[in-house]
């Protein structure tokens, strides 16, 4: 990974709102029961699914704002990773 990554006032705020709007899909994605989870997992291969996106996705912005110096990550519970692995994403 580049370590010398730099971005402009504007793109660390697009990254904030991007990870504000990942983290109310996460939310929202959570709603679904665990038959309706798992057709969301087979509808794509599993490198593409809405379940990887949504799980995978909040943490590549936070690792993005801790690697140009703004952790400012605007939730507590982004400090320690809280969620848990879809449903039959991970276990591969």
């Amino acid at each position: 990974m580049p370590n010398n990554l730099q971005f402009s006032k504007g793109g660390v705020l697009a990254l904030q709102e991007i990870k504000r709007l990942l983290d109310a899909a996460e939310a929202e994605f959570k709603k679904l029961s665990d038959v309706e989870n798992m057709l969301c997992f087979e509808f794509h291969n599993e490198g593409a699914s809405l379940n990887h996106c949504l799980r995978w996705g909040p943490q590549a912005v936070d690792d993005l704002l801790v690697e140009i110096g703004n952790p400012t990550l605007g939730t507590a519970e982004s400090s320690t990773d809280s969620r848990q692995p879809e449903t039959a994403d991970c276990a591969q």
